[in-house]
């Protein structure tokens, strides 16, 4: 039986339904439901489920601010830094296996290749590197797992959220044995930007190229679908970079609307591109996406697809939601 952690969120919604479709017996858990900052508190939730793989899915549950106020910080830092934190140790004393679900948000740029080699260029947006990107892009790699980021506490400036998930990863390095899955740019079925920092982006202001940024993108879908399939397959464990290859262009993605609702000014959308070769290495190949956020197999993100170029038996099975409930009511019992 998995534990899933922060079910509540838009990413642990999604972990919930492909852990059905997959028929995979899970607990889900909020975290408005227990604090798991509290390392007693988390080792008593793991001791009465005794799962066999720990996902963490948590997060703020808001689009974070350019300017957050203390309570969002606080809010922030708990979900970020305090509960993968506790997971982690909690995780290691059982010698449970977990995953953490991050963000390559914690990198800015990319690497560019120049006459006197690789170099990191952190704005994107200049005219000779998007012409580069768009005509050349062999000379363009993202940052790999074993680069350091550069957009954190560490490495300023850089928005409150993405310093927090950096520090969170910082907190967890190397503690038990676990997956940390960074994702890109989070994407629905619909194109629309999930859970994530950033203005709006509406199709009148991607036609005028009031917009412009490059970043990593994954459909969501496919990225908690290849998340279970590292563990699956029992995958080396550490960090991935879970992304739909390909880069997304904003100025050009007329299919890219709108974030959940900010009602004060979210932190700005910085361009970001990673490498996915590790992840390609295990044998898991994401759908290509392309400049305007059109995945190349034609496919959507979501439904009955099969999530990769090459499909799983895993992916294989109809669960809705009915069968969810069942297997969460079932596991729950397991708590009493």
């Amino acid at each position: 039986m998995y534990l899933l952690i922060g079910a509540d969120t838009p990413l642990g919604q999604a972990f919930c339904l492909e852990l059905t479709r997959r028929r995979t017996s899970f607990l889900p858990v909020s975290l408005a439901d227990h604090n798991l900052a509290d390392l007693h508190a988390a080792y008593e939730l793991l001791r009465k489920s005794r799962p066999s793989f720990v996902i963490n899915a948590s997060g703020p549950g808001f689009v974070a601010p350019a300017a957050p106020g203390e309570e969002q910080k606080q809010a922030i830092l708990y979900s970020r830094v305090l509960v993968p934190q506790s997971i982690a140790q909690v995780c290691k004393m059982r010698n449970v296996p977990w995953l953490h679900a991050s963000s390559g948000r914690i990198f800015q740029g990319a690497k560019v290749l120049q006459q006197q080699g690789w170099i990191t260029e952190l704005d994107l947006e200049r005219p000779w590197v998007a012409r580069l990107i768009e005509s050349q892009p062999d000379r363009i790699c993202g940052f790999a797992e074993t680069d350091e980021p550069n957009h954190s506490f560490l490495c300023p400036p850089c928005d409150f959220d993405s310093g927090a998930v950096a520090l969170g990863e910082q907190a967890t390095h190397d503690v038990g044995n676990s997956y940390v899955c960074r994702h890109g740019m989070l994407l629905d079925n619909r194109h629309r930007l999930i859970e994530l920092p950033g203005p709006p982006v509406d199709d009148e202001s991607a036609r005028s190229g009031s917009v412009s940024c490059y970043v990593s993108a994954s459909y969501v879908s496919d990225y908690v679908a290849a998340c279970l399939e590292l563990r699956k397959r029992r995958a080396p464990y550490g960090a991935y970079h879970v992304i739909n290859p390909g880069i997304l262009n904003l100025n050009r993605g007329a299919n890219v609307r709108g974030v959940v609702a900010c009602e004060e000014q979210p932190a700005p959308i910085r361009s970001f591109i990673l490498d996915d070769a590790k992840l390609r290495a295990t044998g898991i190949v994401m759908r290509r996406i392309g400049p305007g956020g059109v995945l190349m197999t034609g496919k959507p993100a979501l439904g009955t697809e099969p999530a990769f170029e090459h499909s799983f038996d895993s992916h294989v099975g109809d669960g809705d939601v009915g069968e969810e409930l069942e297997m969460s009511a079932t596991s729950r019992a397991r708590l009493s």
